[in-house]
């Protein structure tokens, strides 16, 4: 019979062994990460507007003006909401 230590020993040895595989694309995260933001000086980033344009029937085809006041749209679409 084991005592409450050795079993405690034996729980942590096998914790121990477990190992993850992480196989992370870092490039590609940041590609991801960037696709709605616009470089500024200094290492910033800013959200551009989110607004698909009338006019565009790609999927790429967005405002891309820079959001106002930190929402989700520019100055021109703050108040169109998502239509």
């Amino acid at each position: 019979m084991l005592t409450r230590s050795q079993t405690k020993q034996m729980i942590n040895a096998k914790t121990v062994e477990i190992e993850f595989k992480v196989d992370i694309d870092f490039d590609d995260a940041s590609n991801c990460w960037r696709q709605n933001k616009k470089c500024l000086p200094n290492g910033m980033y800013k959200y551009v507007c989110q607004k698909i344009k009338k006019n565009g029937n790609k999927s790429d085809a967005k405002c891309g003006r820079l959001c106002y006041q930190n929402g989700e749209f520019c100055w021109a679409h703050r108040n169109s909401g998502t239509e």
